[in-house]
């Protein structure tokens, strides 16, 4: 949190329990003591409360749009201009709450006047993401180079920060989980690395008919309760040659039956048989 770098549009991605105002002024302040052309463009917020509360008021701007933002195209017009008067060399256009304005004019289109204002200079805003939807907060989020992505440790209270960094050109991530605590005198930031716990996966038993084709977790007594349940279903299997052999089956493959099975071949001799080997008899009577 304290390295970020302000390029194209970083957003604080705030919640009911966790505000991103505080977070947000401080990154206000360390722009203006880093000595940023900074331009605050206020729609809730008013100069009067902010103006106290910066190191270096010499180069914080106040533009009130409130009043002059009533449409869509005079909203583009206001940014635009503003990011333009500006210039991209070390400067920061700051855009005081995006929860208002996406209500007002939609999702779609504040993520798009967004990404274009952030091509011109750099933009630092923040939005609440209770009101929208999953897919309406990842359009913003889309946008963004920097997301700082706020929420509340239920146990200790501590404020938690899931920093994404998108690189150059899209082509990969940076992620960092930290606690962080933010003085009221100074503004300044100060924060801890926090390590995520690994929770291991709880195993699932499958009733399967096939045995698995890796050792499983399950112990000794399950993998013998498999293997005994496969050797009862072999047992019960009945192959073909095996129902062959009983007396109901088509053809007695037993030479020892008593009784014999099957079907048989009789031959019966012509009246003017010779039996002789040079004259076959041409008509057999099975």
């Amino acid at each position: 949190m304290q390295s970020i770098s302000f390029t194209n549009v970083t957003l604080i991605d705030e919640c009911q329990e966790s505000s991103g105002r505080p977070l947000w002024l401080s990154l206000v302040n360390r722009a203006s003591k880093l000595g940023f052309n900074t331009r605050i463009l206020l729609f809730i917020e008013l100069e009067k409360d902010l103006s106290t509360l910066f190191v270096n008021g010499q180069c914080v701007n106040y533009v009130d749009c409130l009043r002059s933002c009533k449409t869509l195209p005079e909203l583009s017009k206001v940014l635009h201009s503003n990011a333009d008067e500006i210039g991209s060399q070390k400067s920061l256009l700051v855009i005081d709450n995006l929860t208002l304005l996406s209500r007002r004019f939609g999702i779609d289109s504040i993520a798009a006047l967004l990404f274009s204002v952030g091509q011109i200079c750099p933009v630092l805003s923040r939005f609440q993401r209770n009101p929208f939807s999953d897919i309406e907060q990842n359009r913003l989020k889309s946008i963004a180079t920097t997301i700082l992505s706020l929420s509340k440790n239920n146990e200790d209270g501590q404020q938690i920060c899931k920093t994404i960094t998108f690189k150059k050109g899209g082509l990969g991530i940076r992620e960092k989980i930290e606690s962080y605590e933010i003085s009221s005198e100074t503004a300044g930031i100060t924060s801890r690395s926090v390590e995520t716990k690994k929770v291991a996966a709880a195993s699932t038993t499958q009733n399967s008919d096939f045995m698995p084709c890796h050792g499983g977790s399950g112990g000794n007594s399950s993998a013998t309760t498999s293997r005994e349940r496969v050797q009862r279903e072999k047992a019960s299997v009945v192959l073909p040659y095996t129902r062959a052999q009983t007396e109901k089956g088509l053809v007695g493959l037993n030479v020892n039956r008593k009784k014999p099975m099957g079907a048989k071949i009789e031959y019966f001799a012509e009246k003017c048989d010779d039996l002789e080997d040079s004259d076959p008899d041409e008509e057999l009577m099975y």
